[in-house]
Formats: C-alpha cells, sequence, structure tokens
C-alpha cells in the first residue's frame, strides 16, 4: 500500500470542487453555500507529485482507487469517532432517479432529492469498509461525497425516499469535508470546513 500525504491545492482545488458541485442537483449546489466560509483543498497522493501535475485533476496514473478508498475510509471513521453524531453521504450524480424502475430496490440507505440519489452511512455503521463501499454504490463517474457531524435520523428519510430542499440544506450547513472524484476516478479531491 501506497502512503498518501494531503498535498495543499489551493485555488484551483476551490475551483475544481465549485466546478463539480455546480453541475448537479441535490446535495451538491447546497453544498456551494458552505464555500464562502473559507476552507482549504487537498489531495490525498504520493509523496513527490508536484503542484502543477496535482492540478491536473482529470488526468490519471498518479495512485491507485485501493490506496485513495483506504485513505478515505480511515479519514471519515476518524472524523466519525471524534464526533458525537455523524454520516457520511455521497451524491451519485448520474444515478438512479425516484422514478426509475429499479429505485426501490436499492439496499443501501439513500435519499432521493429532485433527481439526485444519495447514498449515506451513519455513525454507527462508519468504518473504513462502509466508507469505501458507499462511496463507490453508484453507477456515476463523477462522485461527490461528505461528511458531516450531525445524526439523519431513521423518520427524516419518508417511505418513498424522497426529501425536500430543507433536509438537504440542513445537511449541507453541517458538511465539514466534501470529497470529489478526480484523477480520472483513481483519487480525490477534499475540501474541509476551516
Amino acid at each position: 500500500m501506497t502512503i498518501l500525504k494531503e498535498l495543499p491545492l489551493g485555488a484551483a482545488g476551490v475551483q475544481y470542487v465549485v466546478h463539480n458541485l455546480d453541475q448537479h442537483a441535490g446535495l451538491a449546489p447546497a453544498m456551494l453555500a458552505v464555500l464562502p466560509s473559507g476552507g482549504t483543498t487537498f489531495a490525498p497522493l504520493p509523496e513527490g507529485v508536484s503542484l502543477p501535475r496535482a492540478t491536473e485533476f482529470r488526468t490519471g496514473g498518479l495512485l491507485h482507487w485501493k490506496d485513495t478508498s483506504t485513505w478515505l475510509g480511515q479519514r471519515v471513521t476518524t472524523l466519525a469517532d471524534a464526533a458525537p453524531s455523524a454520516v457520511f453521504v455521497v451524491q451519485d450524480a448520474w444515478g438512479i432517479s425516484p422514478g426509475d424502475r429499479v429505485a426501490d430496490k436499492i439496499t443501501e440507505e439513500h435519499f432521493f432529492n429532485g433527481i439526485a440519489t444519495h447514498f449515506f452511512v451513519r455513525k454507527a455503521e462508519i468504518n473504513p469498509s462502509s466508507i469505501a463501499g458507499t462511496f463507490c454504490a453508484g453507477s456515476s463517474f463523477l462522485v461527490i461525497g461528505a461528511f458531516a457531524p450531525i445524526d439523519v435520523a431513521a423518520s427524516a428519510i419518508p417511505a418513498d425516499h424522497v426529501v425536500g430542499n430543507p433536509f438537504v440544506d440542513n445537511l449541507a450547513r453541517h458538511v465539514e469535508e466534501i470529497y470529489i472524484s478526480a484523477y480520472d476516478g483513481e483519487g480525490i479531491v477534499v475540501w474541509q470546513r476551516p
């Protein structure tokens, strides 16, 4: 396994995060509201990767997804362990929508907002394996994830799994980190609240 280091990405990382959040419905655009509060961006990458190469977000060949998923699983588990409540959410940018015939076949915890599918893991189930599996649960090449130190009560998700904007806006207000797939699906860019 390759040890990954957090390489600060500066303005280029923020621009990548904003661009990807701005392209989709659901939680993604709601999270744009937290970005003006500042924050930093970085990418967990192998030691020795230069900043110019690290900002080539659409080009792969830097690392293996297994190393990224191990890093992400450990990261989110550590954050969840330190918080009284926690949820990890992954938005499947181009995945199943509520009206699709297969929508009722989803086995993972999920909710819909607009046409966007969101998979989530509550604090009690957060561990490195569940985080890596949830990040890959969708069918989209672009994956948008987030960690928030709040609880998503079972009663907050209706039987049809369709939630309104107030639910999504509340979740977005509490987001501490955002994870966006990058490097040809082999890595991620992370935005972190200050």
